[in-house]
C-alpha cells in the first residue's frame, strides 16, 4: 500500500489525496510523504515483524488451534 501511495506523491498528489484514496489518516499520509522525500521508496521496504517472539507455550498454541477450529 506504502508503494502505490508512493506512486500518487510521484504523480502530485497531496497529503489529503492520499488520505482519502488509502482510508489513512491524513498525519500518518504526510509521515509518508516525509520518509519518501528525506530517504526514497526504500522507506517503504519492511523491515519484518516488530514484536517479540511468541510468548505462548507450545501447549498454549495448541489450545488456541483447536479452539480456532
Amino acid at each position: 500500500m506504502r508503494m502505490q501511495a508512493a506512486d500518487r506523491f510521484a504523480q502530485g498528489a497531496s497529503d489529503a489525496e492520499v488520505a482519502v484514496e488509502f482510508r489513512i489518516s491524513r498525519m500518518s499520509a504526510n509521515r509518508w510523504r516525509r520518509a519518501l522525500e528525506a530517504c526514497g521508496r526504500q522507506a517503504f521496504i519492511s523491515k519484518g515483524p516488530s514484536s517479540e517472539v511468541c510468548k505462548l507455550t507450545d501447549a498454549q498454541l495448541e489450545e488456541l488451534q483447536e479452539a480456532l477450529k
